[in-house]
């Protein structure tokens, strides 16, 4: 094993605790505010930042990388990022952490080769980055050959890594075992990596919440308020379970010259949040939808203003005909779209159960709690499917069920469908979406850039033994099979 090169040299770099110096780092404050900027997801504040620490030092590697690293995820400007990169490498060409960063944004643009290469690359200046073996699995797992395995297992077992790391790298090791044909070996990779995960499910809570959806949200509540909101937006929402299709769909879509992208924009949720905390505690309570109860139309129209604005600001042509915005967990804020946005085009993805859940279970999620064990994932997936059931319930058609597997069997037929209840007519760039330059930032950044086949279909099949407990919890074979037809 080589040795580790350390941190970039930077005055922006974060000092080890009991490191020499730490206290004169000139920077320090700055790069304080930066992190907790990026934390709170507030680009443009980092951008700012960046931007004056680069003017005073253009070498800074650490302000480069972190520069490129707020350009891709906040305005999705790749093509600045990937610049900013290459400086960085043009300063530390031999820089572990730098070379992994260029990895991951070449994987998420579609560049999977050079995402290899820069992966390849970090392994041979530091063979203990273990970052840079999990992107080399996410690129192409089936390319991983025994001596990396073999390095990456004996990191796995080391000691020497933090319990974050290890979580996605034995994540990685499941990939590289599923891409071999060794399930039963993937699996328990993958079973590992849940184990490390942070933070809890907690079932009483989802069904509390379910409970308080099924009461206030009525034809009655809606037919009081069809007057609220903003008509003709063009806001495009996909909603659903994770690993359902969603992100395909979104390409496909976003393909279309008059359709743009904020991608998983958080405007929602933050919106949400606002609106919930403007109650006194004493009316909140427990209530996740006190905010809904007794909302007045002024705030709808604020509301829906506010998430104009924001979600243009993530957009490369906010005055697109549509707007696209792929936040999947929206499905719990779904009455408050029909309040902002009436008329506003809501897609549903879904998929087979199965094949949703192991794929949910085999991602190193952070925040989706429910995915790190198979009796939580069971629980979420029927409570899930229990709100789609009400809404459908309640909307008709303006809500839109998109399945996975009749996109894939009958891609054209699906898309001019979903087109048409968006009033655009087929262009021919849907047709290859896997061609898209746009960053893809999610799970999917991969797949996405294959051409469209059924490779993924049935994958639960491989792993059927290994989800004994959650079809049990699903209710058997039988009904999930009635719980994938529901909406097709």
């Amino acid at each position: 094993m080589k040795k580790n090169r350390g941190e970039p040299s930077s005055s922006l770099g974060i000092p080890r605790p009991g490191a020499a110096g730490a206290a004169a780092v000139p920077a320090i404050e700055l790069n304080r505010a930066v992190r907790a900027a990026l934390a709170e997801r507030r680009f443009d504040v980092a951008q700012t930042l960046l931007d004056r620490r680069l003017d005073i030092e253009h070498r800074d590697v650490e302000a480069l990388c972190l520069s490129a690293l707020t350009r891709w995820r906040g305005s999705g400007d790749f093509e600045t990022a990937d610049v900013l990169l290459e400086r960085a490498r043009a300063l530390e060409p031999d820089h572990a952490r730098v070379l992994t960063l260029s990895a991951e944004l070449h994987l998420h643009i579609g560049r999977i080769s050079s995402a290899r290469s820069f992966a390849e690359q970090a392994i041979s200046t530091d063979d203990r980055h273990s970052p840079a073996y999990v992107l080399l699995a996410r690129a192409d797992a089936g390319k991983i050959d025994d001596k990396t395995l073999h390095q990456m297992e004996q990191l796995a077992t080391g000691g020497e890594i933090e319990t974050r790391r290890l979580r996605v790298l034995r994540n990685a090791i499941g990939r590289v075992f599923e891409a071999r044909g060794d399930f039963g070996a993937a699996f328990a990779q993958f079973a590992q990596s849940n184990r490390y995960a942070s933070g809890t499910y907690d079932p009483a809570k989802r069904e509390a919440r379910w409970s308080e959806a099924r009461a206030l949200f009525t034809p009655d509540y809606f037919h009081a308020r069809q007057t609220y909101g903003l008509a003709s937006t063009g806001c495009v929402f996909i909603i659903g379970m994770p690993r359902s299709g969603s992100t395909l769909l979104e390409q496909v879509l976003a393909a279309h010259p008059d359709i743009d992208t904020c991608r998983e924009s958080d405007a929602l949720r933050d919106i949400n949040h606002t609106l919930y905390r403007s109650l006194p505690s004493k009316l909140r309570g427990d209530d996740f939808f006190a905010h809904l109860r007794e909302i007045e139309e002024t705030r709808v129209a604020q509301a829906a203003s506010t998430y104009l604005a924001a979600t243009s600001r993530q957009m490369r042509d906010p005055n697109s005909l549509r707007r696209i915005d792929k936040k999947l967990g929206n499905f719990l804020h779904f009455p408050l779209i029909k309040l902002m946005f009436p008329d506003a085009v809501t897609l549903h993805t879904h998929r087979h159960p199965l094949d949703v859940c192991l794929s949910c279970f085999t991602q190193d999620f952070d925040g989706h709690h429910y995915s790190n064990d198979l009796s939580d994932l069971a629980h979420y997936y029927l409570i899930y499917q229990d709100y789609m059931r009400l809404w459908s319930e309640l909307f008709g058609d303006a809500l839109r069920h998109c399945c996975y597997e009749a996109l894939i069997g009958s891609f054209k037929r699906e898309v001019l469908q979903v087109l048409d209840a968006l009033d655009l007519a087929w262009n021919e760039s849907c047709a290859e979406p896997h061609r898209t330059n746009d960053l893809v930032d999610t799970a999917s950044a991969a797949q996405v850039r294959e051409p469209i086949h059924a490779g993924r279909i049935g994958r639960w099949r491989n792993y059927e033994k290994h989800l004994e407990p959650l079809i049990a919890k699903l209710g058997g074979h039988q009904n999930i099979e009635r719980m994938h037809q529901e909406f097709t």
